[in-house]
This record gives C-alpha cells, structure tokens and sequence, in this order.
C-alpha cells in the first residue's frame, strides 16, 4: 500500500526545484503529487520535464493575491486536491500564511494530515488574524519541518508541541552544479560564456539587494583589494541597488564592479559556476535574521566556489570548516579572509573538497529527500 503526499510550495514553479520530489517518487511506497503557482514573482512556472511528468502527479494553479508571500491564496485549490487524493497534505510555508490556512482547512475536508515548513527564526507576536491562524495550525498539524534549528525553538516558544524536524526546504541538484575537469579552467570558461573577465579572480553575491543583505560590505572590502585581479558580481535586484551602483562608482575603478539585474534559475548556474569566491555579508537586525541553510551558499560549495559568510547566526553552521568567516559589518575582515583564498591554492582546493563532502551530507536533494521519507514515513506517526 502506498503513501500519497501532495507538497503545495510556491518555489516549485522552478524546475531545478523539484529534484526532492523526484527521488521520493521513485519510492515504491510513495505517490508524489505537486501543486505549485502559475508563477512567483518574475519566476513563471516551468513545464515539468519527462522525468518528473512520468514520476509526479503535478499541477500549477492560479493565485489571488500572487506575489502576497503571507497573504496570496489558490483558487480551485479543493478540486485540486480531491483528484489527486492525499494522505498527507504537505504544506511548505510559514504557520501564519492565508495559504497555510486555507491548505490545512482544504486538508479536513479531505481527509488529509496535514504538516507545514517554518524559517521564521525570530521571535514575533502577530496581531489577528495572523495568531489566530498559529494557532489554528498549531493545533491541526501533524509535523513541521523547519530551515534551522532556530526557527524550532521560534515555534516551541510560541506553543507548538508537535513533530519538529530540521531539514533544507529544497535541496540542492547537485548534477546541475558539480565542475567536471580543471576547476580554474571550467571556471574561466563560464566568465567568458557570463561576459565577465576570464584573468581575474570573481567575487560574487547573488540575492535581494537590499541593506541588511551587506554587499556595501562586500564594495568596501572590494576596495582594498583595487590593483588585484579581481572583479566583483552582484545578481539581483532590489530598493538598495542604486546606492550600491553609486557607492561602487565611488569605490572602486570604473568595471570592478558588474550589476547584473535578475537570472532566471535556469541560468544562475553559470554564474555560481564562474565565481571564485561567494560573500555572504548578511546583517542581523532586531527585525530580521538571515534564515539557514542560505541556498545561494549550497550551490556555490556545490560548484567549488569557495564560500565566505558573516558570522549572523544561522551562517557559520551551513559552511562549518567548509568555508571562510567574518566579523558582519566589518569590511577589513572580509578583506582579510578574501586575501586568505586569493594567496593561498591550497587552502582554496581544500575548502571546495570539503564543501563538496558537506553538500552531498547535508543538503543535497538526496540526503534532503532521505530526510523527508524519514518524516513522512515515521516521524509525524510518533
């Protein structure tokens, strides 16, 4: 007799995203099914390909509210979920969304058990309706996995007494990103194919640019090592952007620098693969934390890019001895450990080895996917 479980998440509009589920699938004692948005922000929903359309039950449905994270809703969501007939309702977002509600009440009349995923790792009072809605999850959820350990004790502390379990959301395709041949040279390889320059060094962040991610740490950083052969390359797009070009055109020499607006996931993988060293420079702030384990960090590891990250909590514990850390803020210690992978092959050729290890261990879509199957299967029935 098999399982059925319906995962409903709104980052599966990505193709590349749906590795997880495709090795579950191809566990005789599960039927995976999958129901994802017609799109997320500028991310459009991907076509399934024929491994996952042979594989998964799979399903995009439009959105009130799209691009609402919190608030946006599905429509013709019971329909959905009545023709694929879940055992387990798998809800992969936060305890106080409108979705989360309305996929937990679509859940009871299903007859479903419903779990949910949390990454919120500071510890907030919500007026009505959103605690109302805690509460109501609270009460009906059968488990809930979590980005961090933090975002565990989060929920304790606000009344969850159900199953926790840690585990990476995702997971990462490690076939898309692993380096086949002479690093260095693939790497050179992708600079060209990125159009940035091939004979230096690429200092890279990609993700929201906004202030509390710290790239101005990174431009300062960038500007104590002007007459090295380096280049900095941010991808993303953001409020903070524009001072980050004028901060830069005051830094550093005209070209150090590259802004690259938005790539679609299908190609960040190019530029995870051309960069020599990724900088996390994430602040921490009384309203906001750097949620773990941070994705663009498990790609880079997984493509050898060398990883350094500041020391806001939930960061050191993704790279442990796999990479670089840095005081948050601090532009001089960056600098440092930036030179640290700039002078030193060895170390640099060490970090990627036990970056590679650290993945496939931990966050990798099959050691994510092993994790979940442990949930599903046994955990939430404790």
């Amino acid at each position: 007799m098999t399982t059925r479980i319906l995962t409903i998440s709104k980052p599966y509009v990505c193709s590349p995203y749906r590795k997880k589920l495709n090795i579950l699938a191809n566990d005789p004692a599960l039927e995976i099914g999958l129901i994802a948005p017609e799109g997320w922000g500028a991310q459009k929903y991907e076509e399934p390909d024929a491994e996952t359309s042979s594989k998964i039950w799979i399903k995009s449905l439009p959105t009130y509210f799209s691009n609402k994270n919190h608030f946006h809703l599905y429509k013709n969501l019971l329909a959905s979920v009545e023709e694929f007939k879940p055992d387990i309702l798998n809800v992969e977002e936060e305890d106080y969304s409108f979705v989360t509600y309305q996929c937990f009440r679509v859940a009871k009349k299903v007859g479903a058990i419903p779990t949910f995923f949390a990454w919120q790792n500071i510890y907030k009072n919500y007026p009505p309706p959103f605690v109302n809605i805690e509460n109501y999850i609270y009460k009906h959820a059968a488990g809930a996995m979590g980005g961090s350990d933090t975002a565990g004790e989060v929920l304790r502390r606000k009344g969850y007494k159900g199953v926790f379990k840690t585990i990476p959301q995702i997971g990462i395709n490690t076939e898309r990103l692993l380096i086949e041949g002479n690093t260095d040279e693939v790497k050179t390889d992708f600079k060209r194919q990125i159009g940035v320059d091939p004979t230096k060094k690429m200092l890279f962040y990609a993700g929201r640019v906004v202030f509390e991610k710290g790239v101005q740490t990174l431009l300062e950083a960038a500007k104590n090592l002007v007459g090295r052969d380096v280049q900095v390359v941010i991808v993303g797009s953001g409020p903070y952007q524009e001072t980050l070009k004028q901060q830069a055109a005051e830094l550093l020499p005209e070209g150090m620098a590259v802004f690259v607006n938005h790539v679609t996931a299908e190609n960040i993988h190019k530029y995870i693969k051309a960069a020599d060293i990724m900088c996390l420079c994430s602040l921490t702030r009384p309203n906001w934390m750097e949620q773990g384990p941070v994705r663009i960090i498990t790609e880079s590891m997984t493509a050898q890019t060398n990883v350094i990250v500041s020391d806001s909590k939930e960061l050191p514990p993704v790279v442990a001895d796999a990479g670089l850390v840095f005081k948050e803020g601090d532009s001089k210690d960056l600098t440092e450990k930036i030179i640290e992978f700039l002078d030193n092959d060895d170390l640099r050729k060490s970090m990627r080895i036990k970056g590679l290890v650290r993945v496939e261990s931990h966050y990798s879509a099959k050691a994510v996917a092993e994790k979940c199957s442990q949930f599903f299967k046994h955990d939430i029935h404790q």
